[in-house]
């Protein structure tokens, strides 16, 4: 393996790091309500863009149907495997 064969000086080092520093994001403003957001992406506060509805703030109603769903078919899987007890206990 290839060893370094003399010592990087500090300001050889640190020339090298000075290029290393955080650059901070570019925002635009969103035009459909004013809120802060990356450019070229949807706006997370109203889901516009380009002054197109792209994302449904429905999220919460899908979710909470979702979750109705769910319910239902745990219950129904619950009513079927205690039914299926009770016939294989007529069974014996």
């Amino acid at each position: 393996m290839a060893l370094p064969k003399r010592k990087h000086s500090k300001a050889r080092t640190g020339s090298r790091k000075a290029n290393w520093k955080i650059v901070a994001l570019n925002y635009s403003l969103c035009s459909h309500c004013g809120h802060p957001r990356l450019p070229h992406t949807v706006c997370s506060n109203c889901g516009y863009y380009n002054n197109e509805l792209i994302v449904s703030h429905l999220k919460e109603e899908i979710r909470a149907k979702r979750k109705e769903r769910k319910q239902k078919e745990m219950i129904e899987k619950v009513e079927k495997t205690m039914e299926e007890e009770e016939q294989k206990k007529k069974k014996e």
